[in-house]
């Protein structure tokens, strides 16, 4: 009898619950023996299944961070030893991996680094040389985590005090860049040259400046847009709506012109693109505190 509209088939299921997950469990020390706190402790070589892998669909997460008592936990682990990856975060610094089987409750984890330290300092000021007081400063530094993994950013944060002054102590001089800003404003990035006095260092801070594009009459035609700053980087250009912002390096054009956008003042370069190939560049001047409309 063929089932009618309102009745249903049946289908059988069969669930085969795996074996329990194992855990690390442990501590990370110092040298002395002393606890380490905010050290990011990361599973170097997870299962992989598909695009991910078997310990992140477990526990959502492949890594921990340690507590005020250097204590750390990693679920979700299958029955094998792990080698585990190591990241200071207060100061940049890696660890040399270390290998524990899963199931350890108590692990003690020595944190030996081979990384160079010293001091990070120097002075934030404006675009008149003037010193810029409370000035966000982020020191970049970019590792590789595990072979075959691609490169990751990680910072650690400091506020310039009354005279713009800053100062990172004991860090990884195995730094790359410096980002700098006014108060919750946009960033500049400062790449570190070879050689170059890292405890003296002078970075300029620029307010972010408002702008809208417009094509209109004009003979040229862009879809797209980037701004390079005053060192030929590319510049974010960034949308705001209440407390809330969204970056990007390229910003779209409809109908011949742009929202109203912002980008920091030092961008002195700007790129109109058409279908991904340039089309116009055009040298520009911003005002922070103005609304700029920029025509080619």
């Amino acid at each position: 009898m063929r089932p009618t509209p309102f009745e249903t088939s049946r289908d059988e299921y069969e669930i085969r619950f795996g074996r329990r997950t194992q855990s690390i469990a442990g501590r990370v020390l110092d040298s002395n023996g002393s606890a380490m706190s905010q050290v990011e402790v990361r599973i170097a070589d997870p299962t992989s299944f598909g695009t991910t892998n078997l310990e992140s669909l477990a526990t959502h997460g492949e890594y921990a961070t340690t507590n005020a008592d250097g204590r750390f936990e990693l679920g979700g682990l299958d029955d094998r030893s792990y080698t585990l990856s190591l990241v200071d975060r207060r100061t940049l610094r890696t660890g040399r991996p270390v290998s524990i089987p899963a199931g350890s409750k108590e692990a003690e984890i020595r944190f030996q680094s081979s990384d160079r330290t010293g001091r990070v300092a120097g002075r934030v000021v404006d675009e008149s040389a003037a010193p810029v007081p409370g000035a966000d400063v982020h020191l970049e530094r970019t590792i590789v985590r595990s072979e075959g993994r691609n490169p990751e950013t990680i910072d650690v944060s400091a506020r310039a005090d009354e005279k713009g002054a800053f100062e990172f102590s004991d860090v990884s001089t195995d730094v790359g860049s410096v980002c700098v800003a006014f108060p919750r404003d946009i960033a500049l990035r400062h790449a570190f040259a070879a050689g170059e006095d890292l405890e003296h260092l002078v970075l300029v801070a620029c307010k972010r400046a408002h702008f809208r594009l417009d094509l209109k009459g004009s003979a040229v035609e862009a879809d797209s847009f980037r701004f390079l700053d005053s060192s030929g980087e590319r510049a974010q250009v960034f949308k705001y709506s209440g407390s809330m912002s969204m970056s990007s390096w390229t910003g779209e054009i409809a109908d011949g012109e742009s929202e109203i956008l912002a980008v920091t003042s030092a961008a002195e370069t700007l790129i109109l693109e058409r279908w991904g190939a340039e089309v116009a560049r055009i040298s520009v001047h911003l005002a922070p505190g103005e609304l700029t409309v920029l025509r080619p």
